[in-house]
């Protein structure tokens, strides 16, 4: 079972992201509300990757995931924001982040594609794209990919051809399957 560091400041999300995470997702999941006492657990023991919430106790996201690959440079380093603009994905990207998350709609599509990137990374014979995935620190292509596909002016989305599970979706695609109240 992989492992993960949650960290944020909102403890009514996560621990509602802490039971979609486990529960769904299969991770083992510790929760952090500083980004202090974050890189104190970082000292202690090893994680597979880390989910930090950008506007984090302490210290920005992004700064904290700076850290925490100063501490262990395999791990897996997720940002989830609040709003997302533009300038912050860029900034992510720069910073060498794994995966972007917007904190908004269901934690399906909020959790689902990071748990398939999470996964991919650890074991690219498993990946989606069926001949493994570069190491995602290298191009942030799929974080672009995500991007592009939310804002896109018509419905798309992705499968897993293996499994049939949706990855990804775009709110147009929901408001086309009659399910905008899953955003």
């Amino acid at each position: 079972m992989l492992s993960l560091l949650l960290v944020g400041d909102d403890q009514e999300y996560l621990d509602a992201a802490r039971l979609w995470l486990e529960r769904v997702c299969g991770l083992a999941v510790t929760i952090s509300n500083s980004a202090i006492g974050a890189l104190e657990l970082l000292r202690e023991r090893a994680f597979d990757a880390i989910l930090a919430e950008q506007g984090t106790c302490g210290m920005d996201g992004l700064s904290l995931l700076r850290e925490a690959r100063l501490l262990d440079r395999g791990i897996f380093e997720a940002l989830l924001v609040e709003e997302g603009s533009a300038e912050t994905a860029i900034a992510a990207i720069n910073s060498g982040v794994n995966y972007y998350i917007l904190k908004r709609g269901n934690p399906r599509q909020q959790f689902a594609g990071f748990r398939a990137a999470l996964h991919a990374a650890r074991d690219p014979a498993r990946s989606v794209r069926g001949e493994g995935m570069a190491p995602l620190r290298n191009c942030g292509r799929e974080m672009i990919f995500t991007w592009m596909m939310d804002a896109a002016p018509y419905g798309c989305y992705i499968v897993d051809i293996r499994t049939d599970i949706v990855l990804h979706c775009n709110d147009r695609f929901l408001e086309m399957m009659g399910m905008a109240h899953l955003r």
